[in-house]
């Protein structure tokens, strides 16, 4: 295997190597994004007909081999899996890795225009389930390096968030660390996560709610890339739907998440602690938005619509 590094490189020859079948030519449409590029397939067949696939090239070292052991390792035993069917993918350290997918643009879109929903929501908490329990305790509890590491790269932000809103971040952080540390360093409930299972990261079908696929998971160095099952969840409708409405359906979408689980010895109580406790980690996020300078400026309507849903508060212009 070798990974694809540019798009002259996705010819008939290749396709027909990796579909199995044979090629006679291709047409590619390609974009940019901000980590990778990707290109959407019209594979003509020999037998006349057409296929519709999505590459993606990630080039260089910021990110590791999680995205193509996402679809080819993590959950390729699990029935029905809520990923894009993977044709090919490949990683290869210093270079980087490609993954090739079905292209489901003619039926499906992703979320990031689309108003959220108790069906939705609930559509979320079966697909994250599923993937949690898949990997149920089957790793080890993040490291203090580990958190060493993210904690130094979250807490430059929230200087500069208490001075751009005027609100208070600090003791409540320090407690939230630390209470964060205690209850990730304890097995129970902990899973292998997805960690940014956002709107432009989620597929449903035109005009419905499910089924739903998760798209690009792609950490960084500094990412905790196991640890509560249940904060998936949180980190999927908390940051994105408004307080209140968020608020009316969490406990529904969270028991659904529950009985879906069903992981003898976790019990509901525990559960709805570390829902809790990942409701406020999620202010992470807005958080390490506000860290560079640049970003804060760019993404101040996406961070402080996201400090709003997650706080339920105004927070606009350093409105209290």
């Amino acid at each position: 295997m070798r990974t694809i590094q540019r798009f002259d490189q996705v010819t008939p020859a290749w396709l027909s190597g990796v579909l199995g079948e044979e090629v006679v030519s291709v047409e590619l449409s390609t974009s940019t994004s901000n980590w990778a590029q990707s290109a959407s397939i019209t594979a003509r067949m020999a037998g006349g007909q057409s296929r519709k696939l999505w590459i993606k090239l990630c080039m260089g070292s910021t990110f590791g081999s999680s995205e193509v052991d996402y679809y080819l390792r993590d959950y390729i035993d699990l029935p029905n899996a809520p990923l894009v069917a993977c044709h090919d993918a490949c990683y290869e350290p210093g270079i980087g890795y490609h993954v090739l997918l079905d292209d489901l643009s003619d039926d499906f879109q992703d979320r990031k225009t689309a108003p959220p929903t108790l069906e939705h929501g609930l559509a979320l908490a079966e697909a994250i389930a599923r993937m949690g329990a898949h990997l149920w305790e089957s790793g080890t509890p993040p490291t203090s390096s580990q958190w060493d590491a993210y904690f130094e790269h979250i807490c430059a932000g929230i200087e500069p968030i208490e001075l751009e809103t005027g609100l208070s971040f600090r003791a409540n952080f320090d407690s939230h660390e630390a209470r964060l540390r205690e209850r990730w360093s304890n097995p129970t409930g902990l899973t292998l996560l997805h960690g940014d299972i956002n709107p432009t990261n989620v597929l449903a079908p035109k005009g419905a709610e499910s089924p739903v696929y998760i798209l690009d998971r792609q950490p960084f160095d500094w990412t905790i890339t196991y640890g509560l099952a249940v904060f998936d969840l949180a980190y999927s409708i908390v940051p994105w739907w408004p307080h209140e409405f968020r608020g009316s359906h969490q406990k529904v979408i969270l028991r659904q998440w529950f009985d879906i689980l069903g992981q003898p010895g976790y019990t509901w109580e525990q559960a709805q602690a570390d829902w809790d406790l990942s409701v406020e980690h999620c202010l992470h996020i807005p958080i390490e938005w506000c860290r560079d300078s640049e970003d804060l400026e760019r993404m101040r309507g996406l961070w402080e619509w996201q400090l709003e849903n997650i706080k339920g508060q105004a927070v606009r212009s350093g409105r209290q």
